[in-house]
């Protein structure tokens, strides 16, 4: 059970960004601000 739910979260995790980049630029424009 917790090796399923372990790659639940991974597929997950790798999934996200694609089906919802829009809501993950506040978050990459917060990490990578300080760069430039």
């Amino acid at each position: 059970m917790t090796d399923f739910f372990n790659a639940f979260l991974l597929v997950y995790a790798g999934l996200f960004p694609i089906i919802n980049p829009i809501g993950n630029a506040p978050i990459f424009l917060g990490l990578t601000s300080s760069g430039t």
